[in-house]
């Protein structure tokens, strides 16, 4: 039930279109700890004479990997561009039943980024965040366009780079 409540998408515009990135919901989070747990054994299968031995081995393996979204290997993954474009594809896939990894990650990596940090941000029941980004979560949710969403990114660029010229400009104590 708190999926359905917690879904209301976010627009964001890209290459013409308007999508709606929806917050993950568990479910979505389940599979992309998925995707990370069974990652070793698909980047082994792309090395050419990997021994058979060694993809035994993390086939063997993968299933017992104890993940949860705090977990280290999720956090070390979460940058790399293949976790980018999954993320973005689970954020798209309940309103854009259309869209492909393929074709996300083809895009440019500042829109994979973009959206995947929008998705961060809306996704909070799943993540735990502090005070600060609950709030962030929420106001970004009340953006009804592309353009608000857009505005309201520069915006929060903008204050952070306030802030840290702030920082550096303030004396050491």
């Amino acid at each position: 039930m708190i999926d359905a409540l917690c879904r209301s998408p976010v627009p964001y515009a890209f290459d013409g279109k308007t999508y709606e990135i929806s917050p993950l919901t568990e479910g979505d989070f389940a599979d992309f700890v998925s995707a990370v747990r069974w990652r070793t054994l698909h980047e082994l299968l792309q090395v050419p004479n990997c021994p058979q031995e060694i993809i035994n081995e993390e086939y063997r393996a993968a299933p017992k990997k104890i993940l949860g979204m705090s977990s280290p290997e999720i956090y070390e993954q979460i940058e790399a561009q293949w976790a980018v474009v999954e993320m973005v594809y689970l954020g798209l896939r309940g309103r854009h039943p259309d869209i492909t990894r393929e074709a996300i990650s083809k895009w440019d990596s500042y829109t994979t980024h973009r959206m995947q940090e929008i998705l961060l941000i809306i996704s909070q029941p799943w993540c735990s965040l502090d005070d600060e980004n609950k709030k962030k979560a929420q106001a970004l949710r009340t953006c009804k366009t592309a353009e608000e969403v857009e505005t309201w990114m520069v915006q929060e660029a903008n204050a952070r780079i306030a802030k840290k010229s702030e920082l550096k400009s303030s004396p050491a104590k």
